[in-house]
C-alpha cells in the first residue's frame, strides 16, 4: 500500500487519502516466496539511545546506533487490486506516472525495473491471474486474499495503513490458497 500512496502523491500522515486507498481489495499471488535477509544498518542515534556506537577513535562521540531491518530477497509475486472502477483508474494512472518514485525499504534501493513489469487492467479475476501467470513464466504457488472478517484458517495481521507516520495500522484476515 505504501508504493501506491507514493504513486498517488498521499502523504504518510494523510489519514484520510490512506483511507480512500483501504477501500481497495488487494489479492497477492505469490510466484517465489523468496527469502528473508537482515541487514547492518545504522542511523541516526539521540543521546539516550542505549543502541549508539561510537563513531571516533576516542569513542567520545556517538552519533549512530547499529539496527538489523530483515528484507525479503528474490521474491516474485503479482498484485490484483480490484474495487471502485474510478479509484482502480486512478491508482492505474498514479503508478504509470507516479508523484514520488517508488522504493523498497530504504531511499538508498530504488525499485529495480522487475518492479512494474506490467500494468493492465481486466474486467475478471480468471483474466488478471490468466496474464500473471503468464508474465511470470510460472503458476502462482500460493494466492493471500483479503476477507471481510474472520475465518477459519485466516490469519489476522495489522496491515492496513492508517497512518505512516505513526505507524498506525488495521487489522486485516488473510487466507493462502493453492490456487487450482
Amino acid at each position: 500500500m505504501g508504493i501506491i500512496g507514493a504513486a498517488c502523491g498521499i502523504r504518510r500522515d494523510d489519514v484520510t487519502g490512506l483511507a480512500k486507498l483501504n477501500e481497495l481489495a488487494i489479492d497477492v499471488m505469490v510466484y517465489r516466496p523468496g527469502t528473508v535477509e537482515t541487514d547492518l544498518q545504522t542511523i541516526g542515534a539521540r543521546h539516550n539511545d542505549i543502541r549508539r556506537v561510537p563513531i571516533t577513535a576516542n569513542k567520545k562521540k556517538h552519533r549512530v546506533a547499529k539496527t538489523f531491518r530483515q528484507y525479503l530477497a528474490g521474491a516474485v509475486f503479482g498484485v490484483i487490486l480490484s474495487g471502485e472502477d474510478a479509484l482502480v483508474k486512478t491508482v492505474h494512472q498514479a503508478i504509470l506516472d507516479p508523484v514520488w518514485p517508488f522504493f523498497i525499504g530504504r531511499k538508498s534501493y530504488p525499485a529495480t525495473i522487475g518492479l512494474l513489469a506490467s500494468l493492465k487492467m481486466f474486467d475478471d479475476m480468471a483474466g488478471t491471474r490468466l496474464h500473471l501467470d503468464a508474465l511470470s513464466g510460472m503458476p502462482a504457488q500460493t494466492i493471500v486474499r483479503e476477507l471481510d472478517g474472520p475465518v477459519p484458517g485466516a490469519t489476522m495481521m495489522q496491515t492496513r495503513p492508517l497512518n505512516f507516520s505513526l505507524r498506525e495500522f488495521a487489522p486485516v484476515w488473510l487466507i493462502a490458497e493453492v490456487p487450482n
